[in-house]
């Protein structure tokens, strides 16, 4: 069972943040997203410069389903040059849905590379974020800096 649902897991944050793999893609629509689980409170942010202006990342406070043990993070990125961008997801609880935000939010950022964004100054942004692996773990990190 715990196999099952960390598939369904990782499907989940597929379909958020990386549709271009489509063996594990389900369509889901950015109002029906939103709908489903619309954004919370806001429980962290960060404010990036790119070329087009700066973007607001921010976190939602984490939600349980109401119809069952699932946990949902609401996250969104707004000023994107392409459109602002509300989503969600999903974790067997309220910690492992905030760490998949975390992740879904530093890709989407990552995959906007041609904006060529800032934080405090530097290229180094200091967002989590999924790493390739050879197995069917999922796997994130944060590259930062110790000193400048």
């Amino acid at each position: 069972m715990l196999q099952e649902n960390a598939s369904e897991f990782r499907c989940h944050r597929r379909v958020l943040i990386t549709p271009q793999q489509p063996q594990r893609t389900q369509h889901v629509s950015q109002d029906r997203r939103t709908s489903m689980y619309p954004f919370t409170e806001s429980v962290a942010s960060r404010t990036l410069t790119g070329k087009s202006g700066d973007i607001t990342l921010e976190l939602g406070k984490p939600v349980q389903d109401s119809d069952g043990p699932d946990w949902f993070c609401p996250w969104r990125v707004s000023g994107l040059a392409d459109g602002d961008i509300e989503s969600f997801t999903a974790g067997v609880d309220s910690l492992q849905a905030l760490i998949f935000a975390l992740a879904a939010v530093g890709d989407l950022v990552e995959s906007k590379k041609d904006e060529d964004f800032r934080f405090v100054d530097t290229h180094h942004l200091g967002l989590l974020r999924t790493e390739s692996t050879s197995s069917d773990i999922w796997q994130a990190a944060v590259n930062y800096p110790t000193a400048f």
